[in-house]
């Protein structure tokens, strides 16, 4: 068709695109049921978790949002956690993408600015420390293979964040309705059963 002369569509990569996603999404799948090993918490308080994630208008690029509930699923699968520590869980893990994801600027359009652990602080409503943030972040980061690298493949990645959106000819409006609803399904701990693509 014609975006096989665009350049700009790189059209003739989209397979191989599409390839790599669904190698990369192998890798890190994680365990559907992982939840049942979790003796504090269930699938229903990370429902709220995630739900307060997006409530939180943090003005994040959604891809942040959604590495960032992939970090807290990797962290809770591997990780026995208390109730009352989940929220300092998420926290963490979310400003430890913003960090990241500020420092490699990979959202130039939107300013992101590097959120302060004070932040975090005031939007949990006090209920950790700096000190208590500080230390789950560091747990995160060096406790081997809780986290995978930041190329974790992501549903959002296959609704067209690449140049096979435009290969496939979809147009601004369906783009957005399709992450829109992506973003929906963030909560839903039962979707673990399924992979991104």
């Amino acid at each position: 068709d014609a975006s096989v002369g665009d350049p700009q569509r790189c059209s003739q990569y989209a397979r191989s695109i599409y390839a790599y996603l669904k190698e990369r999404e192998a890798k890190y799948l994680l365990p559907a049921d992982y939840m049942q090993s979790q003796r504090d918490i269930n699938s229903n308080m990370r429902s709220i978790l995630v739900d307060w994630l997006v409530a939180e208008e943090y003005k994040v690029v959604p891809e942040t949002l959604h590495l960032c509930v992939s970090y807290i699923d990797r962290f809770l699968s591997r990780v026995p956690v208390a109730r009352s520590k989940l929220q300092l869980v998420g926290a963490s893990c979310l400003l430890l993408l913003i960090k990241h994801h500020h420092l490699r600027q990979i959202s130039p359009h939107l300013p992101i600015s590097p959120r302060q652990v004070d932040e975090f602080v005031y939007i949990s409503d006090s209920t950790y420390t700096r000190a208590e943030i500080l230390a789950m972040a560091s747990t995160a980061l060096t406790r081997p293979r809780h986290l995978p690298d930041t190329s974790t493949t992501l549903p959002r990645h296959f609704l067209g964040v690449h140049p096979a959106q435009a290969a496939c000819g979809v147009d601004e409006t369906a783009a957005s309705l399709c992450s829109y609803l992506c973003e929906l399904t963030l909560p839903e701990y039962a979707l673990l059963a399924f992979r991104p693509s």
